[in-house]
């Protein structure tokens, strides 16, 4: 099983002999600085706790890193330097969360930052297709049902955005997929999910939400 933690570093704890010795550093002159360390980290470590408890309250602000779209040129840099700190020994689950991670960010920004500003939308999508082909499809096929594939495998296929935005517009009228133990339901723009441990013929009333 990959283990899936976002890079985020405001709420990781680290000895600073651990960085020290693995020589981590953040990005220098680039948003989105923390990925980098992160997973350099995360692939040097023994061991790793989560304490599962909700400790810290993040507060979104208008104009940040995280909510602004000028910044989308780093968000792609810092993902494509994270990729290049794997040595060929990084272990099976470590590569695994590193791509279930990246790609989940890397299409939820694009998702996020296109919606808010329309003229970064074709520049964006190239960019991203670039650095999505630089991965290896055997790998990204192993962990499909952690991340949203049809995307992944539209926007390698699509060479232009415009095709790829009509792939969009067609999945929402009628489109099912299998992503973290669900089946996603897409019929006509509603976007429904039942669980796949449960019988969906037996209380589908009941078991189907809008997610």
């Amino acid at each position: 099983e990959p283990v899936v933690i976002s890079s985020e570093a405001w709420f990781k704890i680290y000895d600073v002999n651990f960085i020290k010795n693995n020589n981590l550093k953040f990005l220098e002159d680039c948003f989105f600085e923390d990925r980098p360390f992160y997973f350099r980290a995360f692939i040097s470590s023994n061991n790793v706790s989560v304490i599962n408890e909700p400790l810290l309250i993040y507060r979104k602000r208008k104009g940040s890193v995280t909510t602004s779209p000028k910044y989308w040129q780093d968000n792609i840099t810092a993902w494509t330097y994270t990729k290049s700190c794997y040595a060929p020994n990084t272990s099976t689950s470590a590569k695994q969360s590193f791509i279930i991670n990246s790609l989940n960010s890397q299409l939820g920004w694009f998702n996020s930052y296109t919606k808010a500003e329309k003229s970064i939308r074709k520049t964006f999508y190239n960019s991203l297709r670039e650095q999505l082909l630089t991965y290896d499809i055997a790998e990204v096929e192993k962990v499909k049902n952690y991340i949203d594939y049809g995307a992944f495998a539209h926007i390698i296929k699509y060479t232009e955005y415009e095709d790829f935005k009509r792939y969009q517009s067609l999945k929402k009228l009628c489109h099912i997929e299998r992503k973290n133990n669900k089946l996603i339901f897409w019929l006509l723009g509603l976007k429904l999910g039942i669980p796949t441990d449960q019988n969906p013929l037996q209380n589908s009333f009941i078991h189907m939400h809008k997610i």
